[in-house]
């Protein structure tokens, strides 16, 4: 019996690492900071601090998605942060392009951290 329940626990614990693995690369997969922030800059979107503070709307949006808020909000509170105009003088169609990037480019339906490191 020993050898059968051996092979049952070595069989359990390569599923488990597989199925790890697997749940990683896919949550990394799917989001693409560098092609996000190309895309922006490509439309003429920057700010004053640069792609971290473009990468930090983006998962804002992304965030806000994931709770269920109603779009219009992903872009007043995501994007313009809770002003009554899209900020650095950007157009609404600039602030929803910026929205509607993060979705495509960011935006993982699956729990945990995005997946870039901050800058200090």
């Amino acid at each position: 019996m020993r050898p059968a329940r051996a092979a049952v626990l070595l069989t359990g614990a390569v599923l488990g690492a597989g199925l790890a693995s697997g749940a990683v690369g896919i949550g990394v997969a799917h989001a693409d900071g560098a092609s996000y922030i190309r895309k922006l800059n490509e439309a003429g979107i920057n700010t004053v601090r640069g792609e971290f503070e473009l990468k930090e709307m983006g998962y804002a949006v992304c965030e806000l998605r994931k709770r269920g808020f109603p779009p219009k909000q992903w872009a007043t509170q995501g994007v313009w942060n809770s002003q009554l105009h899209p900020p650095y003088g950007w157009t609404e169609a600039q602030a929803n392009f910026v929205v509607d990037t993060a979705v495509a480019e960011l935006c993982d339906d699956r729990d945990g951290p995005p997946p870039y490191v901050p800058l200090p």
